[in-house]
């Protein structure tokens, strides 16, 4: 059993989120270019583009972060674009290029979140 970690709140925050994103990182590892592709159900989302979506998303949320920004902005077509092709890995892009991506979005991610104060008020 491990002892329980006595952590404030955002170090607890991000040992959890960094841990859940070790774990993503581990599900591309050792992966064919063609299993990274696999589509296994309907969906169009394949590891290599689940790990892509996430590394898209780890991207906004540190703009945000950073940004004194807040509220939903407007999407025009080229952000829409953006969105929508986070899902799935492009010919032109491979799995460990993917992956590269993913562990330098996650270290600016998990360092932006370790630097928020979360008794900070927000602004509206």
């Amino acid at each position: 059993m491990y002892e329980a970690a006595r952590d404030d709140e955002i170090t607890g925050l991000v040992r959890y989120l960094d841990q859940q994103l070790a774990a993503l990182r581990a599900a591309i590892v050792g992966l064919t270019e063609e299993q990274a592709r696999e589509r296994p159900c309907r969906s169009d989302l394949s590891v290599g583009g689940l790990l892509k979506h996430v590394t898209y998303g780890m991207h906004g949320a540190v703009e945000r972060l950073r940004s004194a920004e807040t509220g939903a902005r407007a999407m025009d077509e080229a952000a829409f674009e953006a969105y929508r092709s986070s899902f799935a890995l492009g010919e032109d892009e491979t799995g460990a290029a993917a992956l590269a991506a993913f562990d330098d979005a996650r270290a600016e991610y998990v360092a932006a979140i370790a630097a928020t104060d979360p008794a900070a008020p927000i602004l509206e």
